[in-house]
Parts: structure tokens; sequence; C-alpha cells
């Protein structure tokens, strides 16, 4: 049934080949971002969860006091 419904759909094996373009490339922007990112963030935002030392309101700002 469902691929019944893709085959009356024009132009459908484009959206095809959109969507894996767009994923890969936002696949490798997300690669590329690791990459580059500072050491020291990825290092302090690995860490946030354990840290309970602090805590944070729902919308991000410290609740220290």
């Amino acid at each position: 049934m469902i691929s019944e419904l893709f085959e009356t759909i024009p132009g459908v094996g484009h959206y095809q080949t959109f969507a894996l373009v767009f994923f890969f490339v936002f696949f490798m922007g997300i690669v590329v971002w690791t990459i580059r990112a500072k050491k020291t963030y990825i290092h302090k935002m690995e860490q946030l969860p354990l840290d309970s030392s602090e805590s944070y309101s729902t919308n991000g700002e410290n609740n220290n006091g």
C-alpha cells in the first residue's frame, strides 16, 4: 500500500537524492565542528552531567544563589 502511494508522487526519486545529500552534508558539518571545537569546551561539556556542585534551571541560568 505504501509503495503504491509513493509511485503516485511525481519525482519521488529526487526526494531520496535530496535527503541523502542533506544528511551527508549535515553529518560532515557535525564532524568538522567536532574537529575544530576547542578541547577545553569539549572537556567542560563532557564533565557537565557529572558535576553535582552546580544546579541549573531549565532556561540555562545558574541557580547558585
